[in-house]
């Protein structure tokens, strides 16, 4: 049993808690999380990438600042 599939099986035994409480939806994201990465992998990635394309470290950490908050703008809006 990997991780995803422990998760998915405490999901569900933890459902009826969820729904009562109102918040399926949230516990569920922790799936998306375990296959795509959480916002700090993101960042990481994108930073890692950023000095790979040439940019200073400066530069690097701006770039992940700039899509931290277009990321949050997106949310929000």
């Amino acid at each position: 049993m990997d991780i995803e599939d422990y998760a998915t099986e405490l999901i569900e035994k933890l459902a009826p808690d969820a729904r009562a409480l109102a918040c399926e939806d949230e516990m569920r994201h922790v799936l998306t999380i375990i296959r795509e990465g959480s916002s700090a992998d993101r960042q990481a990635d994108h930073f890692r990438l950023c000095r790979l394309n040439g940019d200073s470290r400066e530069e690097a950490m701006r770039s992940v600042v700039d899509m931290v908050l277009a990321e949050t703008r997106e949310g929000v809006f």
